[in-house]
């Protein structure tokens, strides 16, 4: 069925998910998010902790290595 084809009687696109299939999307979208949030605060203090420990950032990988160099071009 295309949505040309749709009849306007259905309702609004957001009253045909049940309830349960809602919960689940937002618990879904905020899992998705706080999974990101958590990665952006770990890749931006992974050097200030290493440089607290005495350690090199590289020692972690290459990824929080260049961090400290997009720092400095912003």
């Amino acid at each position: 069925m295309s949505y040309a084809a749709r009849s306007s009687s259905s309702g609004p696109w957001w009253q045909e998910p049940t309830r349960d299939q809602w919960y689940a999307f937002i618990a879904a979208w905020l899992g998705w998010t706080l999974n990101a949030f958590d990665f952006t605060v770990f890749l931006f203090l992974l050097v200030p902790i290493a440089k607290e420990f005495n350690a090199e950032p590289e020692v972690a990988g290459p990824g929080p290595a260049t961090l400290p160099r997009l720092r400095e071009t912003t």
